[in-house]
């Protein structure tokens, strides 16, 4: 009865950070540094909570550790940051660059005097305080109860479901689906790459490299569309 009591209150609270995010995101004209903050508010507040709740630290409850990235890790954040920017090339024709552009200077406040600093959070930051949630928080839970794989599927659909939430103006149907299918995959992927290193800084880098070529692509948009 305890394990199930334990799971049920994750899912419902990290569901509910999400839905909360997603209205904060779609629906509320705030800028991009106010709904950051919103953010940081939220998925930590939800993290504190569980740690507070169950009586661990925010390191027990995350798996951070010192551990210093090995030559296979670093190999990998190359690759993904290479295949992030060879499956753009693949499928600019299908994405709607105009959108995404606008949706960047206006929706979020971009210009080309402070998407530096933005894109620079998006990267060191915002990928830890992902991370943190998802392959962190989310998945630790479960594992603790004897179901991990149950935690990194439900982690990884619900890390899929947070950005499509965000990005669901961007695409066509068919690259929509594409999507959310690649997200899922990458959250299982990253959160596999968290259980071989036992470290959740291992995927925050890997996720990060992925947040650098993004940017790299969204920094050619911004200068050059």
């Amino acid at each position: 009865m305890k394990q199930s009591r334990k799971i049920i209150f994750t899912v419902l609270l990290s569901v509910t950070a999400v839905i909360i995010m997603t209205l904060i995101e779609n629906h509320l004209k705030y800028g991009y540094w106010c709904k950051s903050l919103m953010k940081i508010i939220v998925f930590c507040g939800s993290i504190f909570l569980y740690s507070r709740l169950y009586g661990k630290s925010i390191l027990q409850t995350l798996n951070i550790n010192r551990k210093k990235p090995s030559r296979k890790l670093i190999i990998l954040m190359a690759g993904v940051y290479a295949i992030v920017i060879v499956g753009y090339l693949l499928l600019k024709d299908h994405i709607d660059l105009v959108t995404i552009r606008q949706n960047l200077m206006n929706k979020e406040n971009l210009t080309v005097h402070n998407f530096y600093w933005i894109f620079g959070y998006i990267i060191f930051f915002n990928s830890l305080l992902e991370e943190s949630f998802f392959r962190g928080f989310i998945y630790h839970c479960f594992k603790e109860e004897g179901m991990p794989r149950a935690g990194m599927v439900f982690g990884s659909i619900l890390f899929s479901l947070y950005h499509i939430g965000i990005m669901s103006s961007w695409f066509n149907p068919l690259v929509f689906i594409l999507a959310l299918i690649s997200l899922t995959v990458a959250g299982i992927m990253l959160q596999y790459v968290e259980i071989r290193n036992d470290n959740l800084l291992a995927s925050y880098l890997v996720h990060g490299s992925a947040n650098l070529a993004i940017n790299t692509i969204g920094t050619l948009m911004i200068l050059f569309q």
